[in-house]
């Protein structure tokens, strides 16, 4: 799960894991979980209660009732070369503010489950969401991570495509090996 994503994600995966699956006679599940430069909120957490947002605090750039970055060729894609970089913020699209506003749903990666199983690989370089904050992030979590860091901005899939799965392929493979 990448950035914002990590919230929508992790809700997405509650009660999906393998253990539980397979004791309500299901087969498959989720096995581990991977946040790359993501935001992991416990249950009723939102950007607003973490970090201060509110509807007063306009981003710039704001587009009725949904915003845009207003550079985010060095907020997103430090890093990326051109044309790349170039053709990724002409794909992007305004985001709805509610996101902004929204509690989180329960989270999947706090189950013990996932203990062994929650990885979480940082983006040194990220302009928009920095180590820092990413390293608060798991502080904050109270929660045990596998912790990956790769010398890039937000979007190492872009930066370093075949390093980055490298550590995911390691991610995935000591997950499946350990027993759920």
């Amino acid at each position: 799960m990448h950035s914002y994503g990590g919230v929508p994600g992790a809700a997405a995966a509650t009660e999906l894991n393998k253990k539980q699956r397979k004791l309500a006679g299901r087969k498959g599940g989720v096995v581990g979980m991977v946040f790359l430069a993501a935001f992991a909120f416990i249950e009723g957490d939102s950007f607003a209660s973490k970090f201060g947002y509110s509807a007063k605090k306009k981003p710039d750039g704001l587009v009725t009732a949904q915003m845009t970055s207003p550079s985010p060729l060095t907020a997103f894609y430090n890093g990326v070369s051109e044309p790349l970089a170039s053709q990724s913020v002409a794909a992007l699209l305004p985001q709805s503010q509610a996101i902004f506003r929204t509690p989180s749903s329960t989270p999947a990666w706090p189950d013990s489950t996932f203990d062994g199983r929650r990885a979480y690989i940082r983006c040194s370089q990220d302009a928009v969401f920095p180590v820092s904050l990413q390293d608060q992030i798991m502080k904050d979590s109270k929660v045990d991570w596998i912790v990956h860091t790769v010398d890039t901005g937000h979007s190492p899939f872009l930066i370093c495509p075949a390093d980055l799965a490298s550590h995911i392929t390691a991610l995935a493979d000591s997950f499946q090996s350990a027993e759920c």
